[in-house]
């Protein structure tokens, strides 16, 4: 197996095996190539710009009863509009001309209080995670608390949680560098696991390296942000499925949980659907690490003197993040160069490759939903506010 890149491993039904032969399976958390070879050739997908649009205002900074902090997830349904504000602890339930209709949540470990809410779904019922606390809340539509449950399993997350149909738990993890008399150390790697609450077993489904780079010099060490990009993202699709991405290769792969629960596995069970972006990540150069290291001076000049940098990503991703739209189309958000615009390239997983969408300054995506663009516009000052744009 160490010929294979790291990827996807799974409890794969035999017809997935026979549908993609390049899984090898293997009993504990094994790598498994679910992503297929990626061209290094770019494809010329349409190119929709929309830079020069206006974000139409749908819920202004301060509203009747409130006003938004940081503003994370995003909830549209014909029923009103979702907003997970992640700095005030809080779910704001607006309906469909933008009045607010309840706000329930508040920071704080008791039933139904979060430390770090990390994502929102709304069915029937809203389900918020919460990572630090490694437990998920439930709410009625109209914020009436439900039940608040550990969600306590093999990994402790660091980057997101999600729980899913049959009990299935995913947890993320984060690059974990570490510091030590033999130098430097830990996992340049984050990963996503899945398992059953409460449940030693697990299994990762996909790895990927992060964005940041370990500095060191004589008497210090820190971290550093590249823009090259973590080398892979994941979301989930509802309560029935993982999507990951590797930002390298190109290649969305959606696990989908198996109807039945699998409990006697150990691991839970999916059948996968894969398709490649038709673009891969470029390398990155010598120019791309002498840039990188001009920034790193440039943002800290105090710093003086050797500094030894390790752990460089290998490419600039195409996946940075996911997002899945209403329609069941996945959306990645690619790493560019000193454009503070966002750029996403929509993909279907039927294999036909959609559009190239570049979005304005200060307009950052959250929902996709009935052809429009649903997220976050911030002024000059940063002030946020829900908007949307039309997707020509």
């Amino acid at each position: 197996m160490s010929d294979l890149p790291r990827g996807i491993s799974a409890n794969l039904s035999p017809d997935v095996h026979r549908q993609f032969p390049g899984f090898r399976p293997r009993v504990f958390s094994a790598c498994i190539a679910v992503f297929l070879a990626a061209t290094h050739a770019a494809a010329q997908l349409p190119l929709v710009d929309l830079s020069d649009s206006t974000p139409e205002t749908l819920i202004p900074p301060e509203f009747d009863g409130g006003y938004f902090d940081r503003i994370g997830a995003m909830a549209i349904r014909d029923d009103g509009l979702w907003v997970l504000d992640a700095g005030h602890r809080r779910v704001f339930r607006f309906d469909t001309s933008g009045r607010l209709v309840v706000a329930f949540g508040r920071q704080g470990n008791g039933p139904g209080e979060f430390l770090w809410p990390s994502a929102l779904r709304v069915d029937s019922v809203v389900t918020i995670p919460d990572v630090r606390q490694v437990r998920v809340s439930r709410f009625s539509l109209d914020g009436e608390h439900l039940e608040t449950r550990r969600a306590s399993g093999p990994v402790a997350p660091s980057a997101g949680l999600a729980v899913l149909r049959n009990d299935v738990t995913v947890y993320v993890t984060s690059v974990n560098y570490t510091m030590s008399s033999n130098g430097i150390g830990g996992d340049p790697y984050g990963h996503v696991t899945v398992g059953f609450a409460g449940s030693s077993g697990a299994d990762t489904i996909a790895s990927w390296h992060g964005a940041s780079v370990m500095w060191t010099t004589a008497n210090r060490m820190s971290l550093f942000r590249t823009d090259f990009g973590a080398s892979g993202a994941w979301t989930t699709r509802g309560d029935s499925a993982v999507v990951v991405a590797d930002g390298i290769t190109g290649t969305i792969s959606i696990l989908t949980v198996a109807d039945s629960p699998g409990v006697e596995t150990d691991t839970p069970q999916f059948s996968v659907d894969s398709v490649t972006m038709g673009i891969a990540g470029r390398p990155v150069t010598r120019a791309d690490r002498e840039r990188a290291e001009a920034d790193f001076r440039r943002d800290r000049p105090n710093v003086r003197g050797q500094v030894t940098f390790d752990g460089w990503p290998s490419h600039w991703s195409v996946a940075i993040s996911l997002l899945v739209s209403d329609d069941g189309k996945v959306w990645a958000r690619r790493a560019v160069h000193e454009d503070e615009r966002q750029h996403w390239t929509e993909v279907d997983l039927s294999g036909t490759l959609r559009r190239h969408v570049i979005l304005p300054e200060r307009f950052f995506l959250r929902a996709i939903t009935g052809g429009k663009l649903y997220g976050v516009a911030t002024g000059e000052l940063g002030v946020q506010r829900v908007a949307t744009l039309e997707l020509h």
